[in-house]
């Protein structure tokens, strides 16, 4: 068993074009946009040559090549926030250019839950006693008004070296149990993803107010099969244009996974995108979208909560990745329900 981590390159300085080599494949592998590579080196088509040396960052200000700093200094300008109506951490640590983890160690959170009024710090770095007062008014005031939700469904963040079996000993359960909850089909986990521990996979517990935290976590049975069957195809390498399990690209893997469940959606991107229902925040099963390497809707996948998704990714294939990284981070669209 492995832990697969997102196959993200930092970008150098130059990049010297190989055979098969195309923009938008320079454009994942470098964590950058196609119309940056064109900016950048002058293009005005997609047409390149074998030999011919792109620049692949800013050619002298980095300042281009991240169109995200400058909004991270401004949304990180002030190291508190103060929960509104509707805000979770993942939709708090959007607006402030962060992630979960992060804002769960600032504020010494064990748990997702959170409340109107409740102020957090989103910047620094975390105290030993900083947040006492707030885990204190958490347990008191909790919008959830299920104060021992947090025994029976505690997550566990995914940390480098771990493995399912290590995680079921940490916290006195089986490999097996982990996998039924979690609705896993093999053992492979990655650094990031979010692991319930405790819990059952019934579709219960989230009636409650505090399910708003990293979208709606509740799942229907045909939510339930349409998951596990999206997971089934874990590590499916990626074809362009293909639609069948010996290759997909990321609009044929959806597409076949609702085929095997009997529903018929569109072929493409673009038109599952146009096809479905605007939601605010996705629940599980929702397809999340991101604009890559053209305007509009280019990429998607299936929502699987806690900031997962699951998708055909150019680098690993069929894999799980978190839209906190900042390479989707950059380029999500929204969420969509069909």
């Amino acid at each position: 068993m492995g832990i697969t981590l997102p196959n993200v390159v930092q970008a150098e300085e130059s990049h010297t074009v190989q055979k098969g080599d195309t923009l938008w494949d320079l454009s994942i592998k470098y964590n950058t946009t196609v119309d940056s590579l064109k900016k950048w080196n002058k293009l005005n088509h997609d047409s390149l040559s074998i030999g011919q040396t792109l620049l692949v960052s800013a050619p002298s200000s980095s300042s281009e090549s991240n169109p995200s700093s400058s909004s991270q200094s401004n949304n990180s300008s002030s190291s508190t926030y103060t929960v509104q109506k509707g805000d979770s951490l993942w939709v708090i640590a959007r607006k402030q250019n962060t992630s979960v983890s992060h804002l769960k160690q600032l504020n010494n959170l064990s748990g997702d839950t959170i409340y109107v009024g409740q102020t957090l710090k989103v910047a620094g770095s975390a105290s030993s006693n900083e947040s006492t007062s707030n885990s204190t008014n958490n347990s008191n005031n909790e919008v959830t008004n299920n104060n021992s939700q947090a025994g029976s469904n505690s997550v566990h963040r995914v940390q480098r070296g771990e493995s399912l079996w290590s995680i079921s000993m940490k916290y006195n359960t089986s490999v097996s149990h982990l996998k039924k909850i979690n609705y896993l089909s093999s053992d492979r986990i990655y650094v990031g993803q979010s692991l319930k521990v405790t819990g059952s996979s019934s579709n219960q517990g989230s009636n409650n107010s505090g399910s708003s935290n990293q979208g709606n976590t509740s799942v229907t049975s045909s939510t339930e099969s349409l998951i596990k069957e999206a997971k089934k195809y874990m590590g499916t390498p990626y074809v362009w244009g293909g639609t069948s399990p010996s290759g997909f690209d990321c609009s044929g893997y959806i597409h076949y996974v609702y085929k095997q469940e009997g529903k018929h959606v569109p072929r493409t991107t673009a038109t599952i995108w146009a096809a479905g229902t605007s939601v605010s925040e996705p629940s599980v099963g929702d397809i999340v979208f991101f604009e890559t390497y053209k305007k509009g809707p280019s990429h998607a996948g299936f929502y699987l909560g806690n900031g997962d998704f699951i998708h055909a990714g150019y680098s690993n294939g069929v894999e799980i990745s978190n839209l906190s990284n900042s390479y989707y981070k950059q380029r999500y669209l929204g969420a969509k329900r069909l």
